[in-house]
């Protein structure tokens, strides 16, 4: 089977009969059979809403680039907004749950000020994280039983990080025994060495990250769903005027964030869409990508 430009051609099918006489056009139908399947993921835990109107714009800039007629399109999130729309062939749809996304994650300075540390990194940011893949999974399973389609999630998220800013939440904590210690207090330095482990450590993140994502690309790979990642803050060479965040521990929450949205796509075949505002181009990459290609197969007595 060639699959090329969304269009199914049967390679093993015989060419019809040669006909005499009056030919009378064909009515034309839509032949669906050959669409792909699109899904939009929103992790908004994971977006902040300043970045809302971004996401957006690229939800609509990828119906009119990537989506074509016959592919089947649908949209989950993770937010509490109930933000879904089943498969479906109606792009309105898309375009309306659009404009009720909302993100609703944190930035640095609250992820220093407002976070609790603990051995595993800060407990929201290890349960956002965890609730993005479940959500991701769940899907996948559904996606398994699926087949001669081609399968592509649009994985919108700013990655995850779950041990950020750790010297300066550290810095914080210190201030904190300081005030103790001026107040009559018990600071860190004579709490239990488990205890000091506890509020300065995110000994286990780095590891349980890791462990996840593997888990979610294997789940991919099983369903044979390429994912496609997005990083909606597109190009930015530095951190926001009112984030009073070091220049060296923002390029590293950067990193870190990028390096998991790389590896979620590369590990599934995919594309990441990061560290760019070319947004375009890279669709059309991506359209290139999914729309010719052959279905190979063989046929034995055994």
């Amino acid at each position: 089977v060639l699959v090329h430009g969304g269009r199914d051609f049967n390679q093993l099918t015989p060419p019809p009969a040669v006909q005499e006489g009056i030919i009378l056009p064909a009515r034309q139908t839509v032949d669906r059979t050959a669409g792909r399947i699109i899904i939009f993921f929103i992790d908004a835990m994971h977006l902040q809403a300043s970045e809302t109107p971004r996401v957006r714009h690229f939800i609509k800039d990828v119906a009119d680039v990537l989506i074509h007629e016959g592919d089947l399109v649908g949209l989950i999130s993770n937010n509490s907004l109930g933000t879904s729309v089943d498969l479906t062939y109606d792009r309105a749809l898309l375009d309306s749950a659009a404009d009720r996304i909302i993100g609703n994650g944190f930035g640095p300075r609250e992820l220093i000020m407002d976070m609790q540390n603990g051995t595993r990194g800060p407990a929201e940011l290890r349960w956002r994280a965890h609730r993005a893949f479940f959500t991701v999974n769940t899907l996948l399973q559904s996606l398994e039983n699926i087949e001669d389609r081609r399968k592509i999630l649009l994985y919108i998220s700013t990655g995850y990080d779950l041990n950020p800013f750790a010297l300066q939440r550290l810095h914080r904590d210190q201030r904190a025994d300081r005030f103790l210690r001026e107040n009559g207090g018990m600071p860190a330095s004579q709490m239990d060495p488990f205890e000091k482990v506890q509020r300065q450590g995110a000994v286990f993140a780095d590891g349980e990250l890791i462990g996840e994502m593997t888990e979610l690309t294997q789940a991919a790979n099983r369903a044979n769903t390429t994912f496609y990642t997005m990083d909606p803050r597109g190009l930015v060479s530095s951190p926001d005027i009112d984030f009073n965040v070091p220049f060296e521990a923002w390029s590293e929450y950067v990193s870190t964030t990028r390096a998991s949205l790389r590896t979620l796509a590369e590990l599934t075949g995919g594309i990441a869409i990061v560290n760019t505002n070319n947004f375009d181009e890279m669709l059309r990459e991506i359209d290139a990508a999914t729309s010719d290609y052959y279905v190979l197969g063989f046929y034995t007595n055994n």
